[in-house]
């Protein structure tokens, strides 16, 4: 829909924000059109080229009438330095007076200057009433983020039930909100039920465990790591219809893993034909697909993907395309799309405000204070709603004194695990950096930060991979030795065909 519906009626505009070598509007601005009546409009949000194009907000001035107390209207006129009424404008009684106002009339997103689809704040209330034995719902287990959102009331029914997918839902959050050795034991026997009972993307989630090292064996009572066994779970799943297992398989596929080689080109090509296909899980190809080609520097396909996910109602990506404008300079738009975000209850956008890292020193003290502020109540809620990104952000801040935290390395430590519990990797890098240049045995200890090492390399910082094989011998002691034989030194080799016979 075109608006305003009479664009003849417009004669005039004025305009602010950003431009492009042209003039025209381009970025985060304001445009303000005048009627040749008394009304007007107002367009805030995204430009591209001269058009309206991504995020905006439509107004149009509304008038009405104000009723003023009869005390309230008394009381206008002076007053004396004291505050004191001295000279009322007019006697005491009834009065009303028009008033003009911004009305808002859309909120969403534009394509070429119309209007195409209004955005609704995203809510969690279907967990409430939703029945998981239905095979559709799960679809909305793969987004590990919302799973960690769900109402405590709604987590105890899914431990008590007897019906599997609701049992398999507890197992995913389980794995996804804990990481203790009695949860991870409980996930993956709940998996192996569900399994059993023909929920394929639980023999995904088994893959997964048996990957990281998580699975475990009630014969050896030792947790396991077999990469083969992983991928022949994977192909299973794959055959049974999981849709986890073909993002996974995907997604390993483009960045490459120890057993698979990098396929780029394969891998963008498989994402976009499952983003074409109309079904509802389409949409997390799509996501997927605006992460490949954000990587593959392809911005503008990025936004259409990232875009298309919003549209469709699928809110996790507004932070991903919010940092892409970050990136370009419109720390405007940036920062519209991250409030947004937070309407949205997307909980890796309540980092608003660690931009500024980079300019700290240069900000006043007040600035300092209301960023501070902003983090200290907005991190905290991320955390809750399930997001790594903030855990890592507040570690950060906390380890290391930035945004005005003081330094805490107990919590910075306590909240760096929590953001590698939600798959964050990094968190693990934030506490070894630390131990590193405070070499305190008081903040961690020596077995526990070589356990940290081998955690950060389970799932995913290969940069520890020759600090593992250097201390090999250890990690054999430590009861690795069947992990360092099968996984890591088959990887170490591949890193390093150059040493054949010399290992450290």
């Amino acid at each position: 829909m075109k608006l305003p519906e009479n664009p003849s009626k417009i004669v005039g505009k004025t305009y602010t924000g950003h431009k492009d070598d042209e003039g025209r509007p381009h970025g985060h601005g304001i445009m303000v059109y005048f009627t040749s009546g008394e009304k007007k409009y107002k367009y805030e949000g995204h430009f591209e080229h001269g058009v309206r194009s991504g995020y905006g907000v439509w107004h149009e001035t509304l008038q009405f009438i104000r009723e003023y107390e009869p005390w309230e209207w008394a009381q206008m006129g002076d007053y004396d330095s004291a505050g004191r009424l001295i000279h009322p404008n007019t006697k005491p009684g009834p009065r009303k007076e028009v008033v003009n106002c911004w009305d808002e009339k859309f909120r969403g997103w534009w394509k070429n200057d119309d209007a195409v689809h209004s955005l609704k704040h995203r809510k969690y209330a279907e967990w409430q009433s939703v029945r998981l034995d239905d095979e559709k719902v799960l679809a909305n287990l793969i987004d590990f983020k919302a799973l960690r959102m769900l109402p405590e009331p709604i987590a105890y029914k899914l431990m008590v039930s007897d019906n599997p997918y609701e049992r398999y839902a507890y197992g995913l959050r389980l794995w996804s909100c804990h990481k203790d050795s009695k949860s991870l034991r409980t996930a993956f026997r709940i998996f192996e039920e569900s399994a059993d009972k023909g929920i394929a993307d639980a023999l995904q989630m088994m893959s997964r465990m048996y990957y990281l090292g998580e699975a475990y064996d009630e014969e050896t009572g030792k947790f396991v790591m077999d990469r083969k066994l992983s991928q022949e779970l994977a192909a299973k799943a794959i055959e049974k219809g999981s849709i986890l297992a073909k993002l996974r398989r995907n997604r390993n596929l483009f960045f490459g893993t120890a057993e698979v080689e990098a396929d780029r080109t394969t891998a963008i090509a498989e994402a976009e034909r499952e983003s074409s296909a109309i079904f509802s899980e389409s949409i997390l190809w799509t996501e997927q697909l605006g992460c490949f080609y954000e990587i593959e520097g392809e911005r503008e396909k990025a936004i259409k993907a990232y875009e298309k996910c919003i549209i469709n109602g699928y809110y996790a990506p507004v932070y991903d395309l919010a940092l892409m404008y970050l990136e370009d300079g419109d720390e405007g738009y940036y920062k519209t799309l991250m409030k947004l975000g937070m309407e949205l209850r997307v909980p890796d956008c309540r980092v608003l405000g660690m931009e500024n890292e980079h300019r700290w020193e240069s900000l006043s003290g007040d600035e300092r204070l209301d960023i501070y502020r902003q983090l200290n109540r907005n991190l905290p809620k991320g955390i809750d709603h399930g997001s790594g990104v903030c855990a890592y952000m507040l570690a950060d801040a906390l380890l290391n004194g930035k945004f005005g935290y003081d330094i805490n390395l107990d919590w910075g430590k306590t909240y760096a695990d929590l953001a590698l519990t939600y798959g964050f990797s990094s968190g693990a890098s934030l506490v070894i950096d630390a131990a590193e240049a405070l070499q305190d045995p008081e903040f961690i200890s020596d077995d526990d930060l070589l356990k940290l090492r081998y955690d950060a390399l389970r799932y995913g910082n290969e940069d520890q991979l020759d600090y593992v094989i250097r201390n090999k011998e250890t990690y054999i002691e430590m009861g690795y030795g069947d992990q360092i034989e099968k996984v890591w030194m088959p990887l170490w080799k591949k890193n390093h065909p150059e040493a054949k016979y010399e290992v450290p």
